[in-house]
């Protein structure tokens, strides 16, 4: 069971990357087949710490050692593991505020901000929620990948701050409500930042073409990528690994599957 975030910039490459991790998790499924195997005595399987009448891992496998008394002997029931990937998204056509923040962002930077933190409160809930009900499910590897996690909306409150288009009054009720909902959550397993230049996301949000996302400046997502870079190095390494991946240039979704293991096996 693995919860997994992916992280950055506006426009850096996230929602790309969420959805190749999960085809490509999810192409990797087994095809569930059940191999039998008859043994006379249960102790070719004890040095491999499998308890007889037990299901438990032997080698890749699911391994269930069954007796039958009739026959005097057991079977052994191999059961491929079943990979599933979840993605959830980060709310973009079903956001309400999004069109009227770019248009007015004094007007608007408090409700979008709460929104947000909301929508990704809840999908962290139901994430941690979905894990809990599988664990003890022997046959399924699961695996929940978010677009964003509720940490990082931090970055863009103090972004809007520092611009002066959100007051100290709706900031302090912002911080104050996002440290009182995140106290009671668990971390997800592992962060990955895809660290790619202000420049560089400002190219990739002319390149993806979101009307309401082009009179965005270098100036705001420099002011962003600040904040990010103080999250992810000195703030959130303290409580869950963070994976910084140099994203100027894209990488195959193998080669961060790879890395994102490694690093969790550290």
């Amino acid at each position: 069971m693995s919860f997994i975030t992916i992280s950055g910039n506006i426009a850096v490459g996230k929602t790309s990357l969420v959805r190749k991790l999960v085809n490509f998790l999810n192409s990797m499924k087994d095809d569930n087949t059940i191999k039998d195997k008859k043994i006379n005595d249960k102790n070719e399987y004890e040095n491999d710490n499998i308890v007889t009448s037990h299901i438990d891992k032997y080698k890749d496998y699911k391994v269930v050692i069954v007796e039958n008394e009739k026959e005097n002997n057991k079977t052994v029931s191999v059961i491929a593991s079943v990979t599933i990937a979840e993605e959830f998204s980060e709310p973009v056509y079903s956001n309400p505020y999004l069109e009227k923040f770019y248009l007015d962002k004094k007007r608007w930077s408090f409700h979008m901000e709460v929104f947000l933190l909301n929508v990704r409160y809840r999908q962290h809930l139901q994430i941690l929620k979905i894990i809990n009900n599988i664990q003890n499910n022997c046959c399924q590897e699961y695996y929940a990948i978010q677009d964003r996690s509720v940490y990082e909306d931090t970055v863009f409150v103090k972004a809007l701050y520092e611009l002066e288009e959100i007051d100290e009054t709706d900031y302090t009720t912002y911080m104050d409500l996002f440290q009182n909902m995140v106290q009671s959550i668990n971390y997800p397993d592992i962060i990955v930042y895809l660290r790619a230049s202000p420049e560089t996301c400002l190219k990739r949000i002319k390149q993806r073409g979101r009307n309401c996302e082009q009179n965005i400046d270098l100036k705001y997502l420099s002011i962003i990528h600040k904040y990010y870079d103080e999250l992810m190095t000195k703030i959130l390494p303290n409580y869950v690994k963070v994976l910084i991946i140099d994203w100027e240039e894209f990488k195959s979704e193998h080669f961060i599957w790879d890395k994102i293991i490694s690093f969790m096996n550290k």
